[in-house]
């Protein structure tokens, strides 16, 4: 083990027990891996200190430190509860809550395994595989090694699929107030993305969760923005799994390294953000002189649904764009029905405070 993987591992917490490195074994990550990684197991009153919280939570964990390629000091952690709280659903199943916790008002980073190389993020013709989660990140880094002289890509993980934006400022509201500036973390700007191929793999529930589909189609904006190649691989659903992840899949018996590969060859080009390929997409090219009214509602409520993730200056050309093609089909008061449907959320908030 090189010096900065030793130095790396902290001395928070404990060693892992036989039970954590099992349970870690079961998402494809190593002992040797996860050592490395400087995963550390804390008690309730060590992982509630860790993050800044207190009360009648239990807080007992393992602790995962965030490291930046080629440093040794960890910028945070995140803690992964033993026992978190449960929700119960309406259809009487139960769902595991607050699992992964961070300090309160931490800013949002990237989590990347131990011996990356720095030069890695600068050289764009090394692929980026983005998942979910220290654990899956971990697996990938296995899977980057595996069978392999050098590695295959960068493997670098999100915190939570909308979690590569953050606040990232300050700014004057409009009542004199100060407002959180969202947007992009800056350690993205750390990264090279043009000319890059990337590749997203967020889990198997991503077509039938509407957050999360959200943020892929974000996610991948940005980086397309950015110049990268983007590329989407699907996992499928595996028995006995709610949902499948990229370290159940290399783990499971009808998953496993060979075919992730092969999902990851094989990943589908993500579709562009351009303004004509949005309002193709959403069906208002389509549209004609002809067209019913319900017609034109329901591609508009499909460009509404096309432009989450999309920034202020692409909003801008497809607004313009498609109140052009509307007013070319004869349609009345075109700017009306498109300011209705690409109003964002925050605008109907402010409108409902000024009204009252």
């Amino acid at each position: 083990m090189s010096s900065i993987r030793k130095k790396i591992q902290n001395r928070l917490g404990s060693k892992l027990t036989e039970h954590d490195y099992q349970m870690l074994k079961h998402s494809w990550i190593s002992t040797g891996l996860a050592d490395a990684a400087g995963i550390r197991r804390v008690s309730s009153l060590e992982g509630g200190q860790i993050i800044g919280r207190n009360g009648s939570s239990d807080y007992a964990g393992l602790i995962f430190p965030y490291v930046w390629p080629g440093e040794t000091k960890a910028r945070d952690y995140r803690l992964r509860r033993d026992h978190p709280e449960l929700e119960y659903r309406l259809d009487g199943t139960t769902k595991e809550k607050q699992k992964y916790l961070s300090a309160p008002g931490r800013s949002n980073l990237l989590y990347f395994s131990c011996g990356i190389d720095p030069a890695f993020l600068k050289n764009a013709q090394i692929p980026v595989i983005i998942v979910e989660g220290e654990k899956k990140t971990l697996a990938l880094r296995n899977l980057a090694d595996w069978n392999a002289t050098e590695i295959r890509f960068l493997p670098v993980g999100l915190s939570g699929v909308w979690n590569w934006r953050g606040t990232i400022g300050k700014e004057p509201g409009p009542k004199g107030d100060v407002r959180a500036v969202k947007g992009p973390i800056p350690d993205l700007d750390r990264i090279i993305w043009k000319n890059r191929r990337i590749v997203i793999i967020f889990d198997s529930d991503v077509k039938r969760n509407p957050n999360i589909e959200q943020a892929q189609k974000a996610l991948t904006y940005e980086l397309i923005g950015r110049g990268s190649d983007v590329f989407l691989a699907n996992l499928p659903d595996l028995p006995n799994l709610e949902k499948t992840g990229a370290d159940d899949f290399l783990a499971h018996p009808e998953g496993g390294p060979e075919r992730m590969l092969g999902l990851i060859e094989n990943a589908m080009r993500a579709e562009s953000g351009a303004a004509s390929e949005i309002l193709k997409r959403a069906g208002i090219l389509e549209l004609t002189e002809q067209s019913a009214i319900d017609d034109v509602e329901a591609s508009l409520r499909r460009l509404r649904r096309e432009m989450i993730g999309v920034d202020a200056l692409r909003e801008a050309s497809v607004r313009t764009e498609a109140i052009k093609h509307l007013l070319g089909i004869g349609l009345p008061s075109p700017a009306q029905l498109v300011n209705a449907a690409l109003k964002r959320p925050e605008q109907e908030e402010e409108k409902h405070k000024i009204a009252f």
